[in-house]
């Protein structure tokens, strides 16, 4: 047994003290992460809109107020009328010289007193239109026959490839109509339809040179095409029924 003072004993009992628990960190779920990472990017967030009204505060005390006029008339609405009429202004097609407008139909009389009741009905595609052997009217408004442009002038005469065409009522009947009025049509009048119709390969298959000629069910081809063409093979059940005048041409 030894004897100590009581200072040596106080240092030697503090020396001694029970160790400290040391505490471990548990490792951080994928979850804690993310509410974290959220947090901190919420708080960023705020600040950001903070700096941006700082800003736009700024700038309006800085630069001139806009013309308050000038807004409130060019609204939406009228920025859209405006686009589209401008678009529709750069893709409209130019009007060819024999344009028909469908919003005035008084301009079918530019082309004289006989060709304009036979062009008119183009106006509103009339179902008894042929566009097969005869005149069709494209979208862009021309008028074309076969592969080529037909043109029309204020005597009813007609241009196509450089070939002047008298207008008659005759010849006119043939370039338009499904039925056509025999009383009308003379001799002369189907050898220059027949010379249109060779000049435009308006009677051949997809209009081709040197294809065949384009067969149909309908009394034109019966009475008109097949007379004018004879070596052409008629459709099955097809009859040939045409009295002596048409055969003079």
């Amino acid at each position: 047994m030894y004897l100590v003072s009581s200072k040596h004993f106080k240092r030697l009992t503090a020396s001694k003290k029970p160790p400290s628990k040391i505490k471990r960190k548990l490792p951080q779920s994928d979850f804690d992460k993310w509410i974290a990472m959220s947090g901190k990017l919420r708080e960023e967030d705020v600040i950001r809109k903070a700096q941006l009204k700082d800003i736009a505060k700024f700038m309006r005390q800085v630069l001139p107020e806009p013309p308050v006029e000038r807004l409130e008339r060019i609204t939406p609405a009228v920025k859209r009328r405006e686009s589209l009429s401008t678009a529709a202004a750069e893709i409209a097609p130019k009007k060819p010289k024999f344009e028909i407008d469908d919003d005035v139909e008084d301009e079918v009389s530019d082309f004289g007193e006989l060709a304009s009741p036979y062009l008119k009905p183009y106006l509103h595609n009339a179902r008894f239109l042929d566009k097969q052997y005869g005149i069709r009217r494209e979208d862009d408004g021309r008028l074309m026959i076969g592969d080529s442009v037909l043109t029309v002038d204020d005597t009813s005469d007609i241009s196509i490839n450089g070939r002047h065409f008298k207008g008659t009522r005759g010849l006119w009947e043939l370039l338009t109509r499904k039925n056509v009025t025999r009383g009308v049509v003379t001799a002369d009048d189907l050898k220059r339809y027949k010379t249109i119709l060779q000049l435009t390969n308006a009677h051949l298959q997809g209009f081709e040179p040197g294809g065949n000629v384009q067969t149909s069910r309908g009394p034109k081809f019966r009475e008109v095409i097949s007379k004018l063409f004879p070596q052409t093979r008629r459709p099955r059940g097809v009859e040939l029924s045409l009295s002596r005048q048409w055969e003079r041409y």
